[in-house]
């Protein structure tokens, strides 16, 4: 886990004096604006149709990684997977191993995206950050991707709004718990908008995160409409975790993060 010295979040929004400039950043990320194109700026590769920017020269998404490795969580664990990892997030989860996706990040062009992922690998993982604060150009990155025969996997808190997300993207969304700090989120608004298929992960640091994954998929009846992963913060005991699994009489799937028994806690790009 990477919790120490994490920079606590900031509220407020706008651009009047005295206001927050991250979270300015991150209103015009959700809106569409500041440096990344208009959705009518955009076009498909190959289209000749009248644009005022091409996908080789539009600065696109807002993007952290770039990377292949294999799939270390939920139930495409294991397989080769090309990771989209999109800069800049709105919440702070304590125990976050991706701190450095919070701000910062590159620009990229659609075309770049596209010729990154390479041929060979099917799997395409979304993350961040958080993804959905750039739903509006990423639907346009879905669709690229869908039509290139690749298999689409979307991470997500879950504290924003899934209703704009295609339904052949696989979702993984997060329930916050106690540990996280962000657990006041109205998860639930989210359930309308998930398949039996997508999967429902729960990060677990401590007993009273556990009893609270348990009162979720009780109290919504998550282990028979969704896929359901409880996840141990890294570092946890795994024997305790599992024993309160099995008492629990759940139907629902421990996950270790493979890549990090194989490349280790600290390890980026993996």
């Amino acid at each position: 886990m990477k919790s120490e010295n994490q920079p606590t979040r900031t509220p407020g929004s706008g651009a009047e004096a005295g206001e927050n400039p991250v979270q300015v950043k991150l209103q015009e990320i959700i809106e569409g604006k500041g440096p990344g194109p208009k959705e009518q700026d955009l076009v498909r590769p190959g289209s000749t149709s009248g644009v005022r920017a091409s996908a080789e020269t539009a600065r696109f998404l807002k993007i952290s990684e770039l990377y292949a490795t294999l799939q270390g969580e939920g139930i495409h664990a294991g397989l080769p997977c090309f990771f989209i990892r999109l800069a800049v997030c709105d919440i702070r989860c304590a125990w976050c191993d991706t701190p450095d996706s919070w701000t910062g990040g590159q620009w990229r062009t659609r075309q770049e995206l596209l010729s990154s992922v390479p041929h060979h690998i099917s799997l395409v993982q979304i993350t961040g950050g958080e993804p959905m604060l750039q739903i509006r150009r990423l639907r346009t990155l879905f669709e690229d991707l869908h039509s290139a025969g690749k298999k689409i996997l979307l991470e997500t808190g879950g504290h924003r709004s899934l209703e704009k997300v295609p339904p052949y993207v696989h979702i993984v969304m997060d329930i916050k718990l106690p540990s996280s700090g962000e657990q006041s989120h109205p998860f639930e608004n989210n359930f309308g908008y998930l398949k039996a298929s997508d999967e429902i992960k729960f990060v677990v640091a401590s007993e009273e995160d556990f009893l609270r994954a348990r009162r979720w998929i009780q109290e919504h009846d998550l282990a028979t409409r969704f896929q359901i992963l409880i996840s141990p913060a890294y570092g946890m005991d795994l024997k305790k975790l599992a024993q309160w699994v099995l008492d629990s009489k759940l139907t629902v799937r421990m996950q270790l993060q493979l890549h990090k028994y194989i490349w280790g806690p600290d390890a980026t790009m993996v």
